[in-house]
C-alpha cells in the first residue's frame, strides 16, 4: 500500500489497519461500510463508504483505466473541493475522503435547497473548476450526482474523478473552463428548478 501526504489526517487505528497485510478485513473490524449504488453498466469500480467515519474505498475492476484515478487525485491534491487521497495500490484500490452532505441532484429533486445555497454552490463550483484547470485537469463527464453539498458546513465537494483528464500537451484556459462549467451546471440545475436565475 502506498501512502500519500494526507495519510496522517487519518486516525491512528485506521492508519494501522490500512498498512496491515490484509487491509480490507482489518478496516471492516473497525468500521462499517456500505456499497455506493452505481449504474448497471458501470463495472470499472466498486465504491464503499464508511458509515461511521469519513473514508471511502474504491476498488477497481479489470475494466478500470489503469491508475487514472490515482493520477487525477494526485494532480488535484490540496484543493478543498476534491476528496483527499490517503493511500492506494496501483490499479487495485484507492482510499479517499468520503464526501459529506448529499448529491446535488437529490437535493434539487427534493427542492431542499435555498437560492442562497445555489449561489454558494455556483461560487464554489467555479472555484473548483478554475483551480483544477490551473493544474490542467478537466472534468468531461459532468453529472450533478458527482457534486456533493453539505448543508451544515456549506461546503461543496466534487467526487468520482474517473471522468477527468490531465493534459500534458497544452494548457487549459481557466476562465474558459469556468464559463463552460457554469453553463453546464446552470442548464442541469434548471431541469429541476424553475426559479433559477442566470
Amino acid at each position: 500500500m502506498e501512502i500519500t501526504s494526507n495519510f496522517k489526517k487519518l486516525k491512528s487505528e485506521i492508519q494501522q489497519a490500512i498498512l496491515s497485510e490484509e487491509y480490507w478485513p482489518a478496516l471492516t473490524t473497525l468500521l462499517d461500510f456500505e456499497r455506493v449504488p452505481s449504474p448497471p453498466f458501470e463495472h470499472r469500480s466498486h465504491v464503499f463508504k464508511a458509515i461511521n467515519d469519513s473514508i471511502a474505498i474504491k476498488l477497481f475492476t479489470d475494466r478500470s483505466k489503469n491508475g487514472h484515478d490515482i493520477k487525477i487525485h494526485e494532480a488535484l491534491s490540496g484543493i478543498p473541493y476534491y476528496p483527499d487521497m490517503y493511500a492506494y495500490i496501483d490499479k487495485q484500490v484507492i482510499i479517499i475522503e468520503k464526501a459529506s452532505g448529499e448529491a446535488l441532484n437529490g437535493l434539487l429533486k427534493k427542492q431542499k435547497i435555498s437560492k442562497g445555497e445555489l449561489e454558494s454552490i455556483r461560487e464554489q463550483y467555479s472555484e473548483a473548476v478554475k483551480l483544477a484547470a490551473e493544474r490542467n485537469v478537466e472534468d468531461w463527464d459532468f453529472k450533478l450526482e458527482h457534486i456533493f453539498w453539505d448543508q451544515k458546513t456549506k461546503k461543496l465537494m466534487k467526487v468520482d474523478l474517473g471522468g477527468y483528464d490531465l493534459y500534458t500537451d497544452f494548457q487549459l484556459d481557466p476562465e474558459n473552463q469556468v464559463a463552460r462549467g457554469l453553463e453546464v451546471l446552470n442548464r442541469e440545475m434548471k431541469r429541476y428548478l424553475k426559479y433559477l436565475n442566470n
